[in-house]
This record gives C-alpha cells, structure tokens and sequence, in this order.
C-alpha cells in the first residue's frame, strides 16, 4: 500500500481582488509563514500578473523554457521477455503518452504553478482526448502525499447557496458535494474539504520542500512596485515640463508715496488679463502681478529616465535571473549563460515532479508495465547542447538513439512509426543518397583517386614560377 501523510492547514475561501500598497505587500512578505498572508501573496501575484509586463516576462521565460522531450526507459530486466510482448507494451505506453500532449498541458500547468507556487488541476480523459482542467487555487488546499505526489481537497462549503457554479467543474465535484451534504447533516463536525479522487486529480508545486504556499518570484513584488512608482514620477515629470507660466507685471507709479498706487484701474487689468488667457493654449497658465516672480526648473532633478532604469535592473536581481535575457543593455555573454544555467535548475526540480505523477498515473492504468517515462532534462536554451551530447554517446555505441530523437521533437511512437514508413514503407534508405563527399565516399573509392591535390591551372601559378617552368624547359632540365 503506499504511504500517505495528510496536511490539516485550512484556508480561507471568501477572498476578492483588492489593491495592495507597497507597504502592505512588505508586510505580508515579512508575515509570509500565516495562511492568511500566503493567500493574499497568491492574489497579489495574480494581480502583479496582469499588469506588469515585466513579471510577465519573467514568468514566461521560465514556463516556455522546457521542450517536454521524453523518452520511454525499461523499470524492470527485459531481456528475458518475448519480444512481441516488449513491442507491444511500449507501443501502449507511446500511445498513451502522445495523447497526454505533454508540452501543450504541462505549459498551462507550469505557468499557473509560477503564478501561485501550486496547480491544482482535474484531469479529463477518454480513448482521444486528454485535457487537465485548472480548479481555482481560494477553494483548493494541498491534503496528502502519495508515492511522492501530492493531492488536494476541495472545500465544499464553497458552493452552500452558489449549486449553480458546480456546471463549471467536473462531475466528480457534484456527486462529492451533495454526499458531503448528507455527511455533514449527520455530523456537524465533520470538514469542509473533501479530498479529490487521487487518480484523476492533478497536483504539483514549484517549492515541493514544505507545504507553505509561496510564489516563487515574490521576491520581486517590492521591486515591481518600484519600477512603478518611478514610472509614474517620470510621467509627472514629463508633463510639467511640457507646461509654461506667463507672467504680466501691472506697472505701479514710482513718484507717490501711496501703497497699492498702480499706473493702470483693477478693470482695465481684469480686461487685459481676461483677453490674453482667452488667447492662451491649455498648457500655458497666466498671472498677473505687481511682484517679481522667480522661476524655479526642476531640469537637474534625475529620478525620471534614470530611476525607471535603475528600479528594473533591482528587479531583474531580486528575481535571480539576467536582466540581458529582456533587453540589451548588457554585453557580458558568459554572464548570461551563467545565469540561463541557473534558470534552469529551477525548472529541472518541476519537470522531475510532473515525471512522478506521469509515472504514478500510468502504474494506476497499468500495474504490470514493464516502462516508465522520462522528462529529459532539456530546454530551449540547451536543446543544441543536449542534442550533440546524445548523439556523440550514439557514436561511441551507448543507446542514446531515443534521446536524439527526443532531442529534435520526435515522440517515442513518433520515431516508431516514422522509421517503419521511412525504411520499410517508402524505402527512402535505398533512394536518398547523399552527395560523395570525404566524409560519405568509401575506403576503396578514396584508393582510386588520384594521389595528392589537383595540379593548378596556368594562370592560378605565379609570375615567377611560369618563367621557371619555361627557363628548365628550355635548357633540357
């Protein structure tokens, strides 16, 4: 039987999208091991999500960095085995794999795990189709471990008086809910949450070393918010400067001791400055005044352009990755690989979670199998690496074949399939043959060859060599 461990934390499911201050968020983030202040960083990142670009950006350098290459391995000593039962079973098994669509629904997946830490999801299946449904994280809580994949409970008191919205979830959620009504009738104390069916549900977090929910790039949020708040200083800026303010100086009479003695009636300055507005544009503003009017520019103040640029370099840091990877300020290409190497790491950690629960979804389909499937470790970044390594080893005798297939993105059914039509079918190993070359000519032909290299034509030789030539012809030499 396989171990199972349960988690009894709760969350609460009654949570709208608000606005957060900068300083609220660094009092969550500071707070971050409370439930409550987990779930907030969850919207938070939702909310960040949707209006930064660059957070944007950032988590989709990380979702679009693995290919989702797989190649089908042996769990058990095959060699003994009828061969039609070996071929068989690893026909099923590529079969089963293609229509999973790894790279299609483990994107989706991946990408909602960045956002929130964890994805919770509902796998829908049939002879054809597969597709994993994405459940709202507020009602949704980790539950279990099982074989080293995590399941989630669905809290059910979510949909007392909203029935209506259960059209929108799986079917399975239905019958759970009105059983859990009956339940509860009877038993007042029993919990909200119900446990989803571990065969069908979909479980997976970026930080898989504690059940805490943490976003795995809520480092940034501060500096996001920065990058902001310089953005709209540098807007501001940019207004005032467009602005312009002129003054009229209402003459006074230097030879009375009067005060207030001006050269001109208040109505006649009233009419003057009334004319003159009415011909100004919206942007320039107009005074009038008896008193010296100083101007002060704000020219030499550089928290515009400047600060933008500083506060996204400290975002790019506090997220751990190069900033060389958004734009091109930069030309240290070393220092980028170095932090692409970095990334990458990360994604590896998820890509070995999604190979247990491809794997545990197959032992539950089928207990006898004889494979299992393994996500290879290969990114967009690294794809020209991993595809010289494994076909260098192929070279040399080891059984990397699959991988290099893997490598340039064709599945193990694919590559099944397409050696028997190339080969068998179609028999294009007969008819294409390549162009003679040193590397595709045989030994015998290279024997036959003329030794050494072409004689030059007459006019490639020198000036000096042609009179020789002709001076030893001449003397008989």
């Amino acid at each position: 039987m396989p171990t199972k461990t349960t988690n009894t934390n709760s969350r609460s499911s009654n949570r709208n999208t608000v606005a957060y201050t900068q300083s609220e968020v660094r009092r969550i983030l500071e707070n971050a091991h409370m439930t409550i202040n987990q779930d907030k960083l969850v919207e938070i990142s939702k909310i960040i999500y949707r209006t930064s670009g660059q957070y944007r950006s950032l988590l989709g350098h990380f979702a679009g960095m693995p290919t989702y290459s797989y190649i089908i391995t042996p769990i058990k000593d095959i060699r003994k085995l009828p061969k039609e039962k070996i071929e068989k079973a690893y026909e099923e098994l590529g079969i089963l794999a293609k229509k999973m669509k790894f790279k299609n629904e483990f994107s989706k997946v991946h990408k909602i795990a960045l956002i929130q830490d964890v994805f919770f999801g509902y796998v829908h299946e049939d002879t054809k189709s597969f597709h994993i449904q994405n459940i709202e994280y507020a009602i949704c809580r980790i539950s279990s471990v099982e074989d080293g994949v995590l399941n989630y409970s669905v809290n059910m008191s979510h949909f007392n008086g909203n029935e209506s919205e259960l059209e929108y979830y799986p079917a399975e959620f239905t019958k759970m809910y009105w059983q859990w009504k009956i339940d509860k009738s009877e038993n007042n104390k029993l919990s909200d949450y119900v446990e989803v069916d571990s065969s069908k549900s979909i479980c997976v977090k970026i930080s898989d070393e504690t059940t805490d929910i943490l976003p795995p790039f809520s480092s940034v949020f501060d500096s996001i918010y920065d990058v902001e708040g310089f953005k709209k200083l540098r807007k501001s800026k940019s207004e005032m400067e467009n602005y312009m303010t002129l003054i009229q100086k209402v003459p006074v009479r230097l030879d009375t001791n009067e005060p207030n003695d001006f050269a001109i009636d208040p109505d006649m300055m009233t009419y003057f400055h009334e004319q003159l507005a009415d011909a100004l544009p919206d942007e320039v503003g107009l005074a009038t005044t008896p008193m010296d009017v100083e101007a002060v520019s704000f020219k030499q103040n550089k928290v515009g352009d400047d600060g933008v640029a500083q506060a996204e370099r400290d975002m790019w840091s506090s997220a751990g990755v190069s900033s060389l990877l958004f734009n091109a300020d930069g030309k240290s290409s070393q220092g980028l690989l170095n932090s692409i190497k970095t990334d990458e790491e990360l994604v590896f950690g998820f890509l070995r979670q999604l190979e247990r629960w491809v794997n545990k979804r197959i032992r539950h389909k089928n207990k006898n199998g004889f494979f299992e499937i393994s996500i290879l470790d290969v990114t967009t970044f690294n794809k020209q690496e991993m595809y010289a390594q494994y076909l260098e080893s192929a070279t040399y005798g080891f059984p990397t074949i699959p991988q290099v297939a893997s490598t340039v993105g064709l599945e193990p059914i694919e590559m099944m399939s397409m050696m028997f039509l190339v080969d068998d079918v179609l028999g294009m190993h007969d008819t294409m043959k390549p162009l003679q070359s040193s590397h595709t000519m045989s030994g015998d032909a290279e024997a036959n060859a003329e030794d050494g290299r072409p004689e030059k034509d007459q006019k490639d030789k020198a000036d000096e060599t042609v009179r020789t030539e002709d001076k030893n012809v001449s003397e008989g030499t």
